[in-house]
């Protein structure tokens, strides 16, 4: 395993704990990612709502080296929002 497949899968487990720690249920996605790695679904009343959004997740210090304050920047391009839009 490389240091990057590494920095991928502690993306993607960090990123189901914050989820589930904040009433959704988060679901990997396994099968051919094309750019979503995870769906989150909102929980109400500890239902699935059926609310769901896909998550493209990413980690490392490639994606997190610019700061503004107290929060990270992430610069993307128009590819990219086409795609999540």
């Amino acid at each position: 395993m490389t240091k990057a497949n590494q920095t991928e899968r502690d993306g993607i487990h960090t990123a189901g704990k914050i989820f589930t720690a904040n009433s959704f249920i988060f679901r990997e996605q396994s099968i051919i990612d094309l750019g979503i790695d995870a769906h989150a679904e909102l929980v109400s009343d500890e239902r699935g709502t059926g609310q769901l959004f896909g998550l493209q997740i990413k980690a490392g210090q490639s994606y997190l080296s610019e700061q503004s304050g107290e929060a990270y920047v992430f610069r993307t391009d128009k590819e990219h929002v086409d795609y999540w839009i």
